[in-house]
């Protein structure tokens, strides 16, 4: 069931990338692709495509499932949900990574994430660290 009302507490993390935007795209738009550039995941698979498809992660003992909630290749837009996770507190988490072009190659990573209602006091510390950590891990993973 989709929850009709959203928190209104929103986190955003941005940071400029060495990559164009298609090249940083290659990676993040692979939606099954995650373990390319997250080195804590040790599988990722996905059941179904296009908007509705699951995306099963398994991370260093713990695992999460997000379904993927808009996918815009023209924008640079990948949303997903996390709708299950053996960390609760997580459940419910709606993020966007957003691409931005910034010239040939550049550009800007903006990932922004839409806390759950009723989302407890310990989500927004743990995904102020998330975010930059995870852009920290594709600026790795990216050519050059």
């Amino acid at each position: 069931m989709e929850r009709a009302i959203r928190s209104s507490k929103e986190l955003v993390t941005s940071e400029d990338l060495p990559v164009s935007a298609e090249g940083v795209w290659s990676y993040i738009g692979d939606f099954g692709g995650l373990a390319r550039w997250h080195p804590r995941v040790r599988a990722c698979r996905v059941e179904g495509s296009g908007i509705g498809a699951l995306r099963i992660v398994s991370l260093d003992g713990w695992s999460a499932t997000e379904r993927l909630t808009a996918f815009d290749p023209a924008s640079f837009t990948l949303s997903y949900e996390l709708i299950a996770c053996e960390r609760p507190l997580m459940i419910g988490v709606m993020g966007t990574m957003r691409l931005q072009p910034l010239g040939d190659d550049c550009c800007r990573i903006v990932w922004s994430s839409q806390l759950p209602p009723d989302a407890s006091a310990e989500l927004e510390p743990l995904l102020r660290a998330y975010y930059p950590e995870r852009i920290g891990h594709l600026r790795a993973a990216l050519p050059g």
